[in-house]
């Protein structure tokens, strides 16, 4: 009987992540659509230019989450009281459009100084202006995850996942039967779809301060030692991660950031993955003493298997794709092992995240942080994309060499008690 009943649990954790990486999977396949229609109908200077704004937005979205709710998700995580479960996600709720007016108030602030940071081929300043707070939505598939993992409902994040990026494809349809595929109009349209899809969530959500008196004894302990050592962490990865986009913008012009991001894109399905493998698991993770070998196994075999299909037939698909950006197809190769390693990587992040070793995962941002950095400023100054590439895959290689050996003295760690 016991483990007929594991079985059925573990049949429902694969259904979770069958339903989640589908909705990644949906989403990509939608955004590969989104993609060929712009590329296509769009010059290079005018997708770079809309990329450049998208990278910046996202870029600073890292920043706008204080440790508040990474750790409100942690206490999802580990609350086994559905009421107080509810209550908690509606305080965090509340709490997470504060964090989102701070955000939209700093892209309003950015947007009068960005033309002279940028080499754009068109002023964009006005465009971020406008849609300041409709764009600072995209902060919320931030929030989402970690609250949504924190309470394992896979399904909500699956629909919001699946849903921003359906109804940003149906604009975008209809901006181009009407032949106006712009910078501009591309823009608004995403903004509007991210701000629509976040709000009818939030509305579910209930947001409410009524809790605020129940937990923020708890919630502030965790925040200091969880959530704001994580902020830090995940602040130092964010710039340094993103720093790629910045300096290509800065350094060359917005077409090198349109080549650069087309290429991440095409990649992006593998650490989705990943991701969706061990959301699920999150709340799992937070009561086990080490990660389960099977996890690790089942998460390389997947990634492997999807990597050799990229080798296979991955230059000819993305060729066949985007025909204006065939000739930086050798893109792909430090691209997608960068992906993979990232990937191989994961189960010790959310590891270190779900019991709350905030010291751990600001010692591997730090690492992280800085090996991003200098091989950010010594490469792509002198390769542009393929500097940036490469030093992604060297940023990449370093992470997964410190999360490993910090994961194994952890591990001896535990078993020794």
């Amino acid at each position: 009987m016991k483990q007929w009943l594991q079985s059925l649990r573990a049949s429902y954790l694969v259904k979770q992540t069958i339903l989640l990486y589908g909705s990644q999977l949906t989403m990509t396949g939608f955004g590969v659509l989104a993609y060929i229609l712009m590329t296509r109908e769009m010059t290079k200077e005018e997708f770079g230019d809309r990329e450049v704004i998208m990278k910046l937005a996202v870029f600073a979205s890292g920043f706008f989450e204080f440790g508040i709710l990474t750790a409100g998700g942690r206490l999802l995580a580990i609350q086994p009281n559905k009421t107080r479960e509810r209550e908690l996600f509606s305080l965090m709720m509340f709490l997470s459009l504060l964090l989102l007016t701070l955000f939209a108030l700093f892209l309003f602030v950015v947007s009068f100084f960005v033309d002279s940071l940028f080499q754009t081929s068109q002023p964009i300043g006005e465009t971020l202006l406008l849609f300041s707070l409709p764009l600072s939505f995209i902060v919320f598939k931030i929030y989402f995850q970690l609250l949504y993992q924190g309470t394992n409902e896979m399904l909500k994040l699956s629909f919001y996942n699946a849903a921003v990026q359906t109804l940003f494809l149906a604009l975008l349809v209809g901006l181009w039967w009407q032949s106006n595929l712009t910078t501009f109009s591309t823009i608004a349209v995403y903004s509007c779809s991210s701000c629509v899809v976040a709000l009818f969530l939030i509305a579910k959500g209930r947001p409410s301060l009524a809790a605020l008196n129940t937990f923020k004894d708890e919630l502030w302990k965790e925040i200091k030692q969880y959530g704001a050592k994580f902020y830090v962490g995940r602040t130092l990865a964010v710039l340094t991660q993103n720093l790629d986009s910045m300096l290509l913008a800065a350094l060359f012009a917005s077409v090198n950031v349109g080549v650069y991001a087309v290429m991440v894109f095409f990649v992006s399905p593998m650490q989705m993955f990943s991701d969706a493998y061990l959301a699920v698991r999150f709340k799992k993770l937070s009561s086990l003493e080490v990660v389960p070998a099977s996890l690790i196994k089942a998460n390389a075999f997947v990634l492997l298997a999807i990597s050799a299909m990229y080798l296979v037939a991955g230059q000819w698909i993305f060729e066949w794709v985007f025909p204006k950006y065939q000739e930086h197809t050798l893109l792909l190769y430090p691209l997608l092992l960068a992906t993979l390693i990232n990937g191989l990587s994961k189960p010790y992040n959310y590891f270190f995240a779900a019991k709350g070793m905030g010291d751990v995962l600001l010692r591997v941002a730090l690492v992280f942080a800085t090996s991003s950095l200098v091989m950010n400023f010594v490469l792509i100054p002198n390769y542009a994309e393929m500097g940036a590439a490469i030093a992604m895959l060297i940023s990449m290689c370093v992470l997964w060499l410190v999360q490993f050996f910090l994961y194994r003295a952890k591990s001896k760690e535990a078993i020794s008690k």
